[in-house]
């Protein structure tokens, strides 16, 4: 499957493409993980001070009206340079939702997103409400120790709490292959209300959609990343007199990788463009199975990759040891396994109309 690029989406590439080739790679990577927040705060400013983080959000609420070819475009850049940004909490899912909030609320929330000084993390389990006020503990909030604000999903509603009140406790811990995440525990918080009912479920889907399209779109960056090395690496280490390339057996594993990558581009075309899918079954079944096949593909070129450069490839100090954890955890963030699941329960995915009724 191909995606055909306007004209201002391929300035967009082309610009972010740049920019993350510029501010991303293994320094920067390494020096992000290891500080506080485990982000680059220069990479983070310089995606605000180009309008990415508002690339999301409708023109009406300040932002740039863009789509899912946008953030395949921003994904993949982000994946294949390992820029270390809380793009994917604070930009899809909490942008996502702010976007769709009360003025009240959007006006005082949205603009610390768009400029880059604010931080968001969305909670989705754990948390009850009763009449506003918020309880409870939700483990692994990704995003959560850095963040200035959490939206809440509780009983069928949102919340946006500021995480320097009373009664917000979080600790914070690295996470695999880069970024943070935090345990919070609210203890009788009065939470701000954004949506309730088919409201909040709605805005609540639709983050977990778009959340899951990019981490498709990182993982093919990421993947495009390990792949471009393995083969450079395999060209030009010699053993025995020649390169490891002229192995007739390494030569089919990096075909296989490849026919991975291209099978996950593919998925990632087709989440990218069934964002704005009117069915929800159907939108349901695609992101299903876009999930299966990017945790799957994702998995396969992490691994072919390092073992392809053996000893080298887990070390810190080599690129496709990153890359590897990076694809590692977005693998376990699509957990395929559930996304089976959903697909089985929603009928697998095949047509509505069978293809003999199609045809006729």
């Amino acid at each position: 499957m191909n995606l055909e690029l306007t004209d201002d989406q391929r300035l967009l590439k082309d610009m972010v493409d740049r920019f993350a080739a510029d501010v991303g790679g293994l320094d920067a990577h390494r020096a992000a993980i290891r500080s506080t927040g485990g982000w680059s705060e220069d990479a983070w400013r310089g995606l605000a001070e180009l309008g990415l983080t508002a690339i999301l959000i409708d023109e009406a609420a300040g932002g740039l009206g863009g789509g899912g070819p946008e953030l395949m475009i921003v994904g993949e850049a982000i994946g294949r340079s390992l820029l270390s940004v809380p793009y994917l909490d604070t930009v899809v899912c909490g942008g996502t939702i702010l976007a769709g909030a009360p003025s009240a609320v959007r006006d005082r929330a949205l603009p610390g997103l768009l400029d880059g000084t604010s931080e968001v993390a969305l909670v989705d389990s754990g948390i009850t409400a009763e009449d506003g006020v918020l309880t409870g503990i939700a483990l692994g909030v990704g995003g959560g120790g850095g963040a200035d604000r959490l939206i809440v999903a509780a009983d069928d509603a949102l919340y946006l709490i500021d995480c320097d009140g009373a009664g917000v406790t979080r600790e914070s811990y690295p996470l695999h292959g880069g970024g943070s995440a935090a345990d919070v525990r609210l203890d009788a918080v009065h939470g701000e209300r954004i949506a309730a009912g088919d409201d909040a479920a709605r805005l609540l889907g639709q983050a977990h959609d778009r959340r899951m399209a990019f981490l498709a779109a990182e993982a093919l960056g990421a993947a495009e990343g390990a792949f471009q090395a393995t083969t450079d690496y395999i060209k030009t280490r010699v053993q025995f007199g020649q390169p490891l390339a002229t192995n007739q057996s390494l030569q089919h594993r990096a075909a296989e990788m490849l026919v991975e990558i291209e099978q996950l581009r593919s998925a990632t075309i087709l989440a990218a463009c069934s964002l704005d899918e009117p069915d929800g079954d159907e939108r349901a079944r695609i992101m299903a199975a876009v999930s299966i096949v990017a945790a799957k593909a994702a998995k396969f070129v992490a691994q072919q990759a390092v073992q392809l450069h053996g000893g080298i490839g887990v070390t810190e100090e080599h690129v496709v040891g990153h890359w590897f954890l990076r694809l590692t955890a977005i693998a376990l963030l699509l957990d395929g396994a559930a996304a089976t699941r959903t697909l089985a329960g929603l009928g697998g995915f095949v047509s509505a109309v069978p293809y003999w009724e199609a045809a006729a």
